[in-house]
């Protein structure tokens, strides 16, 4: 019998380790240049719940912004970055 309580034992932990990781990262919202209340928010996030989900454009409609870490921006390459300076000093090359 305790050979079968560890096998019951590493299905449930595995279940529970498995769907751990299918969940998606949550995204804050915030109105820029705005002050809300967290209760603005939550009557907002209410009204745009559809079948326990969040509707994304209703809330962009609403005029929140979602904020998400899901993935950071790519760095400029150093051509990219050299292309960028030499539009804002002009030709770039300079004669002396």
């Amino acid at each position: 019998m305790p050979r079968m309580s560890r096998l019951a034992f590493l299905l449930v932990a595995t279940g529970i380790a498995a769907s751990a990781c299918s969940l998606a990262p949550d995204k804050q919202w915030l109105k820029p240049g705005q002050n809300y209340t967290v209760a603005e928010f939550r009557r907002d996030e209410v009204a745009c719940t559809k079948d326990r989900r969040l509707d994304e454009e209703c809330m962009r409609q609403r005029g929140w912004v979602a904020l998400s870490g899901d993935a950071a921006p790519k760095p400029k390459s150093l051509e990219e970055q050299e292309r960028e300076r030499r539009q804002q000093t002009g030709s770039g090359l300079k004669l002396y």
